[in-house]
């Protein structure tokens, strides 16, 4: 009966796909701009039957509309569906915050199938929805361990490898240390298919084995990589390098590669590598452009994401435009947030990243687009919790409501909102949960310290985490460690060695490159840890790990800052920590006749949600004739129009020094300055390390509240030597260009009074 059944749903469904639905419903054209949420539920009638119900519910399904979709397909009797088909309503469900009711429908649909019955693509399929369920782990395994009896081919999995694999993924997102060549056969890989290595490295490098995936790509076949579309995006995705050293040309390409999203991805992302990801970038976003309007609904939705992603707004919000597009397309939605946000309509902002978080409370780039409309509102940025305790993170989550730590996912978020309303021991606290560190206190056992108390005595290893600009910041306790401490040791990032190895001698400081945001192949190919994941990958060598066996205590640069908000490490005396004046300079110092003030307007990456945190130059222009001043540019890796505006406005270069890679040169030149005046990045940084005064202009919520204690004093309560400026009357909810001209008068206004006892005198001015 079932049988016959779903041979019928298999002929109406493929009238669907040619655009028929008036078999059971009315007939409706998906790509209608009206077809919005609303008109769509005004069809469920109870009259409608289940496969007119699957359409609409599939429709929203594939475009994220989770939540309703849910709706829908709970309404669906799951008798008169496939298995597939159920499993998507269970998926929707989980996405939707409806989790608890997902595994209920989960758990029926595994005990309604034989798993011998089933096919083998049905088998995957059931397999994944387990893994990704909000299941107790061992419950998972368990049940994944029950498909040992079959045969589960699949992705180019053989016979139980795939089985093997996904109680692999269980142990993985547990944040248990699991090593996948315990579960897999890892030899020979360059005879598997691509889509076996594709889901392999993706885990190989998720756990820090970078190493393995290097030596692949010498292996592997450079005629295979230009003849064969998935050759080609295994190196694109996993060994970009790969392609350069074999200087790889786009007209060498044989397969249609411009339609794949995946490598227009990728490319942009390797942009800095080479012209052939440049050129690669640019034919595929022109043939995707050129074709939008002739896209299908669903591929227009996938495109969107993509801009959305690499930060290409503005030609997001032109396609958008000119196209009549639903508000079921939540993309769409997602990019008029962002084009609202930058035109200061910060209510109608909210109102469209909250519409997109409640269909999909997944989605990253409507939680960050949120975020900042929050305080913007006149709310708290605190909001985003209670946000989250109706909806959850979706699938990120288990579809469970409220904060989930089950994946790592809720912990940046939550921090985020803490800090931002000065409540630094709960958000620095909460930091605990992140699953690096989570992997290396199983491993390291009570000498670890996760956000833990710091001891008294015996030895320390600190690990430099997060960006260099941190590492700088958290030099402020080293000091304080040397002599708390019989023995200190510390990694450090190789640019700061010879400065921090001046101002705490007794310290014995190991480099270790790190990744850096934006700069591809940053890290050298040494032999790093694997197996803890790939941000320990990053921050430690085998050596440094090895290493810990001779230290009572390892912890990292963070904890030390919640060991100072809770009182248990003090924090120096206004003043440099870094030695100020290092060995004598080859190069002129800067001329001593004026009043000197360093520049820094942006950090070296301006893309995503920094937009909204950094300036552009003309933007301090108002400053620039203030009688007595010589400003000076720290602005690393500037443009060639930054440069000219800089120049046609008397703001002098530093051009005898790589600003991004000569931290000692760049010390040289800072020491020399009266003043630092602009945004939290390295330059500003190391200006307040090595005691000049440093003015961060608090013109965004998010520059201002962070390091003021929610507000409640203009002392940087994060960076010594520093103060937040802006008036006191400061009004977020007011547009940027208004805030931003306040700041910068208020920065004026403090000058001057510096230099001639003119203008108003705050309270507590350096």
């Amino acid at each position: 009966m079932f049988s016959r059944l779903r041979s019928c749903n298999k002929a109406i469904r493929r009238k669907l796909k040619k655009g028929s639905t008036a078999a059971f419903g009315p007939a409706l054209d998906f790509n209608d701009r009206a077809l919005d949420v609303k008109l769509l539920g005004s069809y469920l009638s109870e009259g409608v039957s289940a496969n007119f119900r699957y359409q609409i519910f599939w429709h929203l399904f594939r475009l994220k509309n989770f939540a309703t979709a849910a709706r829908v397909g709970a309404g669906i009797d799951p008798r008169r569906l496939e298995l597939r088909e159920q499993l998507f309503i269970v998926q929707a469900l989980i996405s939707g915050s409806q989790g608890v009711n997902a595994d209920r429908v989960l758990e029926r649909v595994i005990s309604d199938h034989a798993v011998k019955e089933l096919t083998p693509t049905e088998k995957v399929a059931l397999i994944d929805r387990i893994v990704a369920s909000g299941l107790p782990r061992e419950q998972k395994i368990e049940i994944l361990k029950s498909f040992y009896s079959c045969r589960c081919p699949a992705h180019g999995f053989k016979d139980d490898e795939y089985v093997k694999f996904s109680i692999y993924r269980t142990l993985a997102d547990a944040h248990e240390i699991v090593l996948l060549e315990d579960y897999l056969d890892l030899t020979g890989l360059e005879r598997r298919s691509p889509s076996f290595l594709f889901r392999v490295f993706a885990h190989l490098r998720s756990e820090g084995n970078v190493r393995q995936l290097s030596e692949f790509a010498r292996t592997c076949s450079r005629e295979k990589v230009v003849r064969d579309l998935d050759w080609f995006r295994l190196a694109m995705k996993y060994f970009p390098e790969f392609l350069v050293e074999n200087r790889v040309g786009v007209a060498e390409l044989r397969f249609k590669w411009r339609d794949d999203l995946n490598i227009l991805r990728r490319a942009h992302e390797c942009g800095s590598m080479g012209e052939f990801f440049r050129e690669v970038t640019r034919q595929c976003s022109e043939h995707h452009q050129g074709a939008f309007d002739n896209k299908s609904i669903y591929e227009k939705d996938a495109f969107l994401y993509v801009l959305i992603g690499l930060d290409l707004l503005d030609d997001a919000n032109a396609l958008i435009s000119s196209a009549a597009l639903p508000n079921t397309v939540l993309s769409a939605q997602v990019v008029s947030g962002f084009d609202r946000l930058l035109d200061d309509d910060y209510q109608s902002a909210y109102y469209l990243f909250a519409n997109v978080l409640k269909e999909n409370p997944a989605n990253t780039h409507a939680a960050l687009g949120l975020r900042f409309c929050l305080p913007r509102n006149g709310q708290s940025v605190s909001e985003m919790a209670r946000i989250r305790g109706e909806i959850g993170f979706g699938a990120a989550g288990y579809g469970r409501p409220g904060p989930s730590r089950a994946k790592g996912n809720s912990v940046s978020e939550s921090v985020i909102c803490d800090l931002m309303a000065g409540e630094y021991q709960k958000g620095y606290f909460q930091k605990r949960h992140q699953p690096h560190w989570k992997l290396l206190k199983r491993k390291l056992g009570a000498r670890f310290l996760n956000y833990d108390p710091l001891p008294e005595g015996g030895s320390l290893f600190v690990i430099a985490d997060d960006g260099v600009g941190d590492e700088v910041r958290a030099a402020q306790f080293y000091g304080l460690l040397e002599k708390r401490y019989d023995r200190v040791s510390a990694t450090c990032d190789p640019r700061l060695l010879n400065i921090f190895q001046r101002a705490f001698p007794s310290i014995q400081f190991v480099p270790v490159p790190r990744a850096r945001s934006g700069v591809v192949n940053s890290v050298n190919k040494g032999e790093r840890m694997s197996g803890l994941g790939l941000k320990l990958h990053n921050y430690l060598t085998r050596e440094v790990f090895e290493s810990f066996d001779r230290f009572d205590h390892v912890t990292f640069g963070q904890n030390l800052f919640f060991n100072h908000f809770i009182g248990n490490l003090g924090r120096p005396e206004t003043g440099g920590y870094l030695e100020r004046f290092g060995r004598e300079s080859t190069r002129p110092h800067l001329p001593e006749a004026k009043f000197k003030v360093g520049l820094l307007w942006r950090s070296h990456l301006a893309s995503g949600g920094r937009r909204f945190m950094y300036l552009a130059i003309e933007e301090l222009s108002s400053i620039f004739d203030v009688d007595g001043v010589e400003f000076w540019s720290l602005q690393h890796e500037i443009t060639g129009e930054e440069a000219e505006c800089c120049r046609s406005h008397g703001v002098r270069l530093i051009e005898d020094v790589n600003l991004f890679n000569d931290f000692d040169g760049l010390s040289e030149r800072i020491k020399d300055l009266d003043v630092v005046i602009g945004i939290s990045s390295l330059p500003v940084e190391l200006a307040a390390a090595l005691g000049v005064p440093v003015w961060l202009l608090g013109y965004s919520p998010e520059n201002y509240y962070l390091r003021t204690k929610g507000g409640r004093s203009e002392v940087d309560h994060l960076t010594l030597n520093s103060r937040i400026i802006a008036p006191s009357w400061i009004d977020f909810t007011a547009p940027r260009r208004d805030c931003v001209y306040l700041t910068v008068s208020e920065a004026r206004a403090r000058l001057e009074h510096l230099m001639h006892g003119s203008g108003h005198q705050p309270a507590g001015l350096n």
